[in-house]
């Protein structure tokens, strides 16, 4: 999502993932503290965009 949608909300994160702003913020979380630079820009016109140059690898499946 990230990568596809720069600067989406954490309202539009979460509507998108089908849970609550809070997880969709939880979720933003969990990559950066593995070293993945998220950069977020609070207001009206802000949101959650990958740094620049980095990609996010695929997720596993826990199956």
């Amino acid at each position: 999502m990230l990568q596809a949608h720069p600067g989406i909300s954490a309202a539009q994160l979460a509507v998108r993932l089908g849970v609550t702003e809070r997880t969709a913020r939880r979720d933003v979380a969990q990559p950066r503290e593995v070293g993945y630079r998220i950069d977020a820009e609070a207001g009206r016109a802000g949101g959650y965009r990958l740094a620049s140059g980095r990609t996010m690898p695929p997720l596993l499946d826990a199956d």
